[in-house]
């Protein structure tokens, strides 16, 4: 199957640890095979924060 798109993305997870704060770095790779609805992405970048006791799926 031939790949039309390819998105690689940056993922940064830092901790609010004082006085020092601890970071990683992942990257994620998007592969789209068919272009029925190919991904968008906006509003870059994107920042989310999450408690470190948040529940998968919530």
């Amino acid at each position: 199957m031939q790949t039309l798109y390819l998105f690689q993305l940056t993922v940064r997870a830092t901790d609010n640890r004082i006085p020092t704060a601890q970071s990683t770095t992942a990257t994620v790779i998007v592969t789209v095979l068919r272009d029925l609805a190919p991904p968008r992405f906006t509003n870059l970048p994107f920042t989310i924060d999450l408690n470190e006791k948040t529940v998968i799926n919530s």
